[in-house]
This record gives C-alpha cells, sequence and structure tokens, in this order.
C-alpha cells in the first residue's frame, strides 16, 4: 500500500482480517519494528520467528531459548532484536547474521525487557518478584555488564523513595529514551532519568495494580493498563526536572467488564487500542483520544486473545491468539476507479458496446498526433528511487535490510484469495 495515494482526509482504522501468519511455533508475543516492514514474535517454545510483512513470509528464527519468551524489543535500525525469557536469560540477536550478539543472565525469569529507543547497548528488565533493572553494556561484546537495581540502587536519589515498599510490575521507555517509567502493584508510576539515573517523581496513577504502560510516537501522551479493568491515558508534562501526569481520561468496557491483555496507541495517536482477555472471544475496542467514544470493536474468530501490537505508521494491527496464530487486521479499502479516470463509468451488469465508426483506428488527425509526439526536451528519470521520508523522525540511521535466508523454506497457499491459513514450514 503506497502511503502517498492515502486518503489525509479518510478515517482509516483497522477493520477486517487481512491474512493469519502461523508456524510450527505458538506465538505468545510480538512487536514490529521502526521501519514497520518486519514482526518479530516469539513463541513457548523459546524461538523468535521474524516475519517479512511484504512477502508474509518468515525471514529468520532465532533459537536460543529454552522457555517461553515473554517479551520482544526492536533496536531503531531494525538490526538487534532483545528477548525476554522465563529462562532467566535476555539476549541481544544480531539480524544480519542471526547468531547471539550477547546473552545476560538474570537471577530469575524476565517478566519483560525494552532497550533504549536510540543507545542499543542500553535496556530496562522486569524481573519476576517485582524488581526492575537498569543494564548497561560495553561496545565490546566481551566487555563488562553494569547492572542497576530499583529500588536498592536508587535509595538515596531523595525522599521520594524512603517510604517505597511497592513491587514493579511493569516498565517502559520514552520514545526518545530520556526517562524510563516504573509501574508498580499498588498504581504508583516512578519516573527515573535515564543519564543521571535519579528519581524525577513519583506519581499516584490509580489505587490498584498497573499491568503495562505505552507511549504514543510523539512521547506526549501515556495509556495505562490497570487491574480495575479501566484504560487511562495521561498527558505528561515535564518542567525542568519533575514530570507531571495530567488530563486523565478513562476507558473501559461497561458491558462486559473484561480485563484487559494489551493497551496501545494507534500509528497517529489518533485511537486508543485494548485488547480484551475475555475466554473464547477475540475482540480489539478502538476508542477515539480526543472524543473519548467507542469507534469500532473488532471481532476474530473464538481464539481468545494473549497479545496486541500497532504498526508504527500504516492502520495495521498484529493480535496473538490462545493457539498462537497471528492475525494481521488491516483497513477494508473501496476501489474508486472514478478518482483515476474522469470519465470512467461503473457498470453493474455486463453490456454489450457498439464500436462507433473508426474509434479505434490509428488514423489520427495531424493535428493531434502532432500536439502528442511533440518533444518537450526534458529528460524522465525513470530509475532513481525516491524514498518516502513523511515518518522520519530524524532521530533513525539508516535502516537495516535484513538479508535473504534461503535456509528457510516456505510454502504458500494455492488460493491467495481464499480463507486458508498462511502456513510457513521451517525445515528440521
Amino acid at each position: 500500500m503506497n502511503l502517498e495515494l492515502l486518503d489525509p482526509f479518510g478515517q482509516h482504522i483497522p477493520e477486517v482480517i487481512a491474512y493469519k501468519l502461523t508456524s510450527e511455533d505458538s506465538a505468545v508475543c510480538c512487536s514490529f519494528n521502526y521501519q514497520g516492514n518486519l514482526l518479530a514474535a516469539g513463541s513457548v517454545r523459546g524461538v523468535c520467528t521474524i516475519w517479512d510483512m511484504d512477502t508474509r513470509g518468515i525471514a529468520r528464527t532465532l533459537t536460543g531459548h529454552v522457555h517461553s519468551i515473554n517479551s520482544v524489543s526492536w533496536s531503531r535500525s531494525g538490526r538487534y532484536i532483545l528477548t525476554a525469557s522465563s529462562d532467566w536469560n535476555g539476549i541481544y540477536w544480531d539480524l544480519m547474521d542471526g547468531s547471539r550478539a550477547r546473552t545476560i543472565r538474570f537471577d530469575c525469569p524476565v517478566i519483560s525487557a525494552q532497550m533504549h529507543p536510540l543507545n542499543t547497548n542500553l535496556f530496562v528488565a522486569l524481573l519476576h518478584g517485582g524488581s526492575a533493572v537498569c543494564v548497561r553494556l560495553s561496545e565490546n561484546l566481551g566487555g563488562k555488564i553494569e547492572r542497576f537495581d530499583f529500588p536498592a540502587a536508587f535509595e538515596a536519589s531523595g525522599e521520594l523513595l524512603k517510604a517505597w515498599d511497592e513491587r514493579c510490575t511493569a516498565v517502559c521507555f520514552a520514545p526518545y529514551g530520556n526517562n524510563v517509567f516504573i509501574g508498580s502493584h499498588k498504581g504508583s508510576i516512578v519516573v527515573l532519568n535515564t543519564e543521571t539515573l535519579k528519581v524525577c517523581n513519583v506519581i499516584r496513577a490509580t489505587s490498584t495494580g498497573i499491568r503495562g504502560m505505552h507511549f504514543d510516537a510523539k512521547g506526549r501522551d501515556l495509556v495505562v493498563n490497570s487491574n480495575d479493568k479501566t484504560i487511562r491515558v495521561f498527558i505528561v508534562e515535564q518542567d525542568a526536572d519533575t514530570i507531571v501526569l495530567d488530563n486523565e481520561q478513562k476507558f473501559l468496557d461497561s458491558v462486559n467488564r473484561s480485563q484487559w491483555a494489551k493497551c496501545c496507541f494507534s500509528a497517529d495517536g489518533e485511537y486508543v487500542i485494548g485488547g480484551s482477555t475475555a475466554k473464547h472471544t477475540h475482540h480489539i475496542y478502538l476508542w477515539n483520544r480526543h472524543i473519548g467514544n467507542l469507534i469500532r470493536m473488532l471481532e476474530g474468530e473464538k481464539d481468545g486473545l494473549v497479545d496486541v501490537a500497532a504498526h508504527p505508521f500504516k492502520p495495521m494491527l498484529a493480535s496473538i491468539g490462545l493457539s498462537g496464530i497471528i492475525y494481521i487486521w488491516s483497513a477494508s479499502y473501496v476501489q474508486k476507479y472514478s478518482a483515476l479516470a474522469p470519465d470512467f463509468e461503473e457498470m453493474e451488469d455486463n453490456e454489450e458496446y457498439d464500436e462507433r465508426e473508426s474509434e479505434f483506428d490509428e488514423n489520427e488527425e495531424p493535428e493531434k498526433r502532432a500536439v502528442q509526439e511533440e518533444d518537450t526536451g526534458e529528460e524522465i528519470d525513470v530509475v532513481t528511487i525516491t524514498p518516502v521520508n513523511v515518518f522520519d523522525d530524524g532521530n533513525d540511521p539508516n535502516a537495516f535490510v535484513l538479508p535473504v535466508d534461503t535456509s528457510v523454506k516456505q510454502e504458500s497457499p494455492t488460493d491467495e484469495n481464499s480463507d486458508d491459513i498462511w502456513r510457513w514450514y521451517i525445515p528440521v
């Protein structure tokens, strides 16, 4: 889909399941890279599968964990992936050859981990038991690893953490990586400065535990998923060294009162997305961020829902069911040929057309042919490809191009228009 052909005034939201992705490994978590052309999915067997969204095939299979992968995080360039697993390990993967760039061993299972948006050698992890860890790696692969545990390493940061007795339940970076947000089981959010590792503020966001947090692309809005079955959206305001959450907005399922497995923003930040954990249903809710009303409820198959990820700039979603199948949701576009040719007329039924005399003959009028064959002298460049930079934020380095792995054999369905599942097979 060409981005320049999208109607800027139209409402583009995911509506239908475009296709499905499945392999021998059941997926439990997924994430798009910053360019949106790759999708990483972690499985219960500890295998991370990289899907190519253009060809809908498997580009890489990363095998290294022995237990379930709980989260996947991309680097800005798209070359490195950080996977966190229940086998107590966090692994940096180099997609150039699919090898392990670095393995970080913890003393307990890793619930989730997120790589710094701009610095590949820095990440934050949430460990089983309620502790958060900030890990800084040296540029040398065999160099040392600096670890800063929260709250033990930050008790001397000021008066804010003297009475801290809460467990950490969610961590995330701000879009530019200048701050780390840590949520607790009592509803507090601790804001840490990434460079100084000092506590900026402790904010009481809700009275119940925080399940997850997610920023929009601009870093202005923060969506918080809590145990009271309510999704809250805050505006992040920074004054000097202090960060404040303002203008709280709530979203919930007032009918079923279901819990939310994952919540995030759409690509343009106009919609809040929530995936329900109701059993035997695959429901995704979309609310208008500014008005607050429910725009659409996407109903999938009776497969449950585990995780939801939004595409970085397209109206597209990736959701995972309890069966491990990845569902790709996209907008439903109606082809309007009249926009390309003003004199185009759509016909409901086939009609026999009577050709006029000399209508399609090559003997055209001399004056009209002279105008058509007139050489303006301008050279038209049909070779140079001009990239579309409308989504470039100025901080993205040269995008990494994933090499083709010929060892992965893929088998496509016989009919692309059928409702069959896209099945791809990995050689044993």
